[in-house]
């Protein structure tokens, strides 16, 4: 638990009782995909090749799967904090060359 503001929402009420880090891309899909650029690095179960992390409360951090799995069954959705963050572990999951359909087909997209 770090002493932060969610980076989802800037006002909350009632006030989060905590704030935590949270991957960007979610650890699941960083244990199925491994990029090429970190095919050498030796591998424990615990690595991520995109430790990146935003903090978050509760809610949002429960928003931000919510709509992850939204968009990765296509559906368009209103910009907002929550939907940003989303749309960025999708982003940044295929900029590192992951593949959504992939992830689909694992059924590491939730259910919605």
């Amino acid at each position: 638990m770090t002493a932060a503001v969610c980076s989802a929402r800037r006002s909350h009420a009632p006030a989060p009782l905590t704030i935590e880090q949270h991957h960007v891309i979610p650890r699941a899909w960083q244990a199925a995909y491994r990029p090429a650029s970190a095919a050498g690095l030796p591998l424990k179960s615990d690595d991520l090749w995109d430790p990146r992390t935003v903090p978050l409360c509760p809610t949002c951090h429960r928003n931000v799967h919510y709509w992850i799995v939204r968009l990765m069954h296509g559906e368009t959705v209103r910009a907002s904090g929550v939907t940003q963050i989303a749309a960025l572990a999708l982003r940044r999951f295929t900029q590192a060359g992951g593949d959504l359909d992939n992830l689909r087909v694992a059924g590491l997209w939730g259910e919605a």
